[in-house]
């Protein structure tokens, strides 16, 4: 199944997250071949968009290799990843530390987005997940000292998307950040 594939793979290396996709051929993406599986690896690392080295995925094909049946080709692969970068104006509680703040709401972003610790669970960006604008802006407004964000853009591959739409990425793919343009100042005095 889907799940012994990925079950095997981590057990194979020093892997931290695996997808299965049945019927994915590498070489002919978007056409479903049957009796072929692509199993992407995600290797257990601090870089905010994970590799595996040629030797780890030599590795773990050849575990998979072994366990597999006889009717099934069976390829390894690494993930597929879309940068994802937000530029957010935040308003600060007047009582706030805007430096704190900015840092705080940029470490809650690059969290977030991460294909090993991200995600709403904290256990990775989902594979192919869509990026919510309603979600993203509740990251932000979840950092003590935030009073309101009038303007929020999230920007995909580089390409900015309309504000407050979602953004899909492309099937299988995985989100993964950098950087943020994070903008905080004090409330205008006399607004309300």
């Amino acid at each position: 199944t889907s799940e012994d594939f990925e079950l095997f793979a981590r057990e194979a290396a020093a892997i931290a997250r695996a997808r299965a996709l049945p019927l994915h051929h590498p070489d002919v993406p978007g056409v479903d071949v049957p009796g072929v599986v692509t199993v992407v690896v995600v290797p257990d690392s601090q870089d905010p968009a994970p590799r595996p080295s040629e030797g780890t995925l030599r590795t773990v094909c050849a575990y998979l290799d072994q366990r597999r049946l006889l009717t099934t080709e069976v390829f390894v692969a690494p993930p597929d990843y879309q940068r994802v970068s937000v530029q957010v104006d935040v308003v600060a509680d007047a009582t706030a530390d805007l430096a704190q703040v900015q840092r705080d709401v940029e470490a809650a972003l690059l969290g977030y987005f991460h294909p090993l610790r991200g995600g709403e669970d904290g256990r990775g960006w989902p594979f192919g997940g869509t990026v919510f604008f309603s979600r993203t802006l509740q990251r932000v407004f979840s950092v003590p000292g935030v009073s309101s964000v009038p303007s929020t853009v999230i920007t995909v591959d580089g390409t900015p998307a309309p504000e407050c739409r979602d953004v899909a990425l492309r099937p299988g793919a995985l989100a993964f950040s950098t950087a943020h343009r994070v903008s905080v100042s004090y409330p205008m005095v006399g607004a309300r």
